[in-house]
């Protein structure tokens, strides 16, 4: 939830009123310039923006269009946990998953979640968890997490690192067709590989 007064907040709340707490919603807002958060605030720590809450109203953010490579080096296992496990392969230069920390013996697993669903980059969830003298875990279930110190753990959707690498594979049908495979195999006996499919 934003915090009334930070200019993110005023920009949604539109309250040309200057009733306080009298905000007036827009279906869109668009951004044209740049807007300051406050250091040290949650707005300025998230990497990642999904969505955000004024005064009990949801926005979600939609960013730019960009590219991103479908084939990349030094990918990172993650693992989510919804009724079954699901692992998958992640960029670690993207905000693409969440932390997880645990120490030598897997024990005490503890949440490094700032806020539901945030996604950090691979780097930030290694901080975190060496500010709490832990490593990123090897591999666990988010509803593993015992220890809320340093952040709470989504049990649900919310895929989290692993410190386990994983593979990126191409498989070309006979049309021509391309799938990018995530082999979690090699990094996780019983790992089941994720297939996306596009034509040129």
């Amino acid at each position: 939830e934003l915090s009334p007064g930070s200019p993110l907040y005023d920009k949604l709340c539109d309250n040309t009123a200057g009733i306080f707490g009298d905000c007036t919603y827009k279906p869109k807002v668009v951004l044209d310039e740049d807007i300051l958060c406050d250091p040290g605030s949650l707005e300025c720590q998230a990497e990642n923006l999904i969505t955000v809450e004024v005064s009990g109203m949801y926005y979600e953010y939609v960013r730019p269009p960009c590219v991103e490579q479908a084939f990349y080096q030094n990918a990172k296992l993650t693992r989510a946990k919804s009724g079954n496990q699901m692992y998958d392969c992640a960029d670690p230069r993207f905000a693409s998953a969440s932390a997880i920390c645990c120490n030598g013996n897997f024990k005490s697993r503890i949440g490094g979640e700032l806020f539901t669903s945030e996604r950090v980059k691979y780097a930030t969830a290694e901080a975190r968890c060496a500010s709490v003298g832990k490593d990123v875990c090897e591999d666990h279930g988010p509803s593993d997490c015992d220890d809320e110190s340093i952040g709470g753990c989504d049990k649900w959707l919310t895929f989290y690192w692993t410190a386990k690498s994983c593979v990126l594979k191409a498989k070309i049908d006979l049309e021509g067709q391309l799938a990018i495979v995530h082999d979690t195999s090699s990094s996780l006996a019983g790992g089941s590989n994720a297939r996306r499919m596009f034509a040129d």
